[in-house]
């Protein structure tokens, strides 16, 4: 929260980026006794992990797809493999557009549930997928693909679009912001 009237964070997407991103690890000092515990935003230790706490909470009290939405635009997407240790989608971002591919296949009825994952996934950061492999994936031409994901991504922007005006408001009257700005991520 704020220290006598000053906000922590510039924006919106500063303060979710902080919240899914802080990391909390203990180190060894070089002063015996002493531990060091996370860092990030200026915040280090047990303050930076009670903030992201707190930020992460004003999150989990939205409605599940709009917690979802933020979380996929602003978690780690990728994660090494615990087999092995290759890149692989982040487990919690993977569950967060396994839940919005629900949103996906609203939107575009005909979709289906693999490629509407598949395109959600892509939405929120996953730029490998692309039409031509999706096309040839799914059997289908690469417009075919476009024209669906058209349908899917306006859909998936509405709800990204009122998670983030709840959260934008919960967070200035958190004092973690002052004002609200649009999220640079969602296009």
């Amino acid at each position: 929260m704020s220290v006598a009237g000053d906000v922590l964070f510039d924006s919106v997407g500063q303060a979710l980026r902080f919240a899914f991103l802080f990391k909390a690890s203990v180190k060894g000092a070089s002063v015996p006794g002493t531990v060091s515990i996370g860092s990030g935003r200026g915040l280090v230790g047990l303050d930076g992990a009670g903030e992201a706490g707190n930020i992460k909470r004003l999150i989990g009290d939205l409605p599940k797809v709009q917690a979802a939405a933020l979380q996929a635009r602003f978690s780690e997407r990728v994660a090494a493999c615990p087999c092995c240790m290759a890149d692989a989608p982040a487990a919690e971002w993977l569950g967060c557009c396994v839940l919005l591919s629900g949103v996906a296949m609203g939107a575009a009825s005909s979709c289906h549930e693999k490629l509407a994952l598949d395109l959600t996934m892509r939405h929120f950061g996953d730029k490998r997928l692309t039409f031509e492999m999706l096309g040839g994936r799914y059997g289908c031409s690469a417009d075919q693909v476009r024209k669906i994901n058209n349908k899917v991504a306006a859909a998936l922007r509405a709800v990204e679009h009122a998670a983030q005006a709840k959260i934008s408001d919960r967070l200035i009257a958190s004092g973690y912001i002052d004002h609200c700005q649009e999220v640079e991520a969602v296009c």
